[in-house]
Formats: structure tokens, C-alpha cells, sequence
């Protein structure tokens, strides 16, 4: 109920920022996002990662995890973003945008790192590379585990 109540005001938010202006709308937005987003990040490993359901399953809550924490990881961009202005440095021709924050965050968790985009503050620096380090040890340890799972499994049949 939480979740559906924290999506719906998340949902809600940018409609009454365009009829009202002010800071505080777009700052109540990031922290209802990224509330209703870890949410439904931890309900997900709960439902599917702990309980252990059938592995296809598993293998799919695991990649909507992966991709919910790309979607975290970019509101908290926006954040930094919003508390110290400059914090990236960006393509003259272009501008700042919540597509722009989650292009770098997945390139970032994919540890692509195309350098069009760059954190120039230190703590969207060190926000960037506690999100590399955690892109690789999810998959590391998560995938490869889902994975070894479902060999063995299939081994036994």
C-alpha cells in the first residue's frame, strides 16, 4: 500500500509542478521517486530472490532490480545535481534533463563510461563510482548465482 501510495503522489507531483511553480515541488518529487523506486526494488527481492520461486522468475525480478537501481541511481544524480549546480559537465549543445540522468546512470551501472557526460563535483564523483562498483557486484554475485542455480538445476533433471 505504501508503494501504490507513494507512486500515485510521485505520479501526481510533476501535474501540480506545472500548475504551481517552485523548488520544492521538484524536490518533493526526487524523494517520493526514489522512495516509490527503492520500494519496489526491495519488495522485489523479497517476492522473488529470497522466497525462492521458480528460477525464470528469478532471473527476471533480478533484471528488473538491476534496472531499478539504474532509475535510483539516477534521481540521486538529479539531487546532487539540484543541491550543487555544475555538478556535470555536459556537451555545450546540450542540456541537463531526467533522460539526461538516466542515460549516464545505466551508462555508469554498465561501466560503459562514454565521457560525454562527466561528474566534475566530488560527490557525484563518488556517487558514480559506488554505482560502477555496485553494477559489477550485482551482476558478479546475483547473476552469477541465478545462473550457477539454474545449471545445477537443470543438471539434476
Amino acid at each position: 500500500m505504501l508503494a501504490v501510495t507513494t507512486a500515485m503522489l510521485s505520479i501526481a507531483l510533476p501535474w501540480l509542478g506545472r500548475k504551481f511553480s517552485g523548488g520544492t515541488i521538484i524536490e518533493v518529487d526526487i524523494f517520493l521517486s526514489l522512495m516509490m523506486l527503492s520500494i519496489f526494488a526491495l519488495l522485489t527481492i523479497q517476492s522473488f530472490l529470497v522466497t525462492g520461486r521458480d528460477w525464470a522468475h528469478r532471473v527476471a525480478a533480478a533484471v528488473a532490480v538491476y534496472l531499478l537501481l539504474g532509475l535510483i541511481w539516477a534521481r540521486l544524480y538529479e539531487v546532487v545535481e539540484l543541491l550543487a549546480p555544475g555538478a556535470f559537465r555536459i556537451p555545450e549543445s546540450e542540456s541537463l534533463s531526467s533522460a539526461g540522468f538516466v542515460y549516464f546512470s545505466f551508462v555508469t551501472l554498465a561501466t560503459l563510461g562514454y565521457g560525454d557526460l562527466t561528474p566534475v563535483n566530488i560527490v557525484a564523483r563518488n556517487l558514480a563510482v559506488l554505482e560502477a562498483i555496485t553494477g559489477q557486484l550485482y551482476l558478479v554475485i546475483l547473476i552469477s548465482r541465478l545462473v550457477s542455480e539454474g545449471v545445477a538445476k537443470s543438471g539434476k533433471e
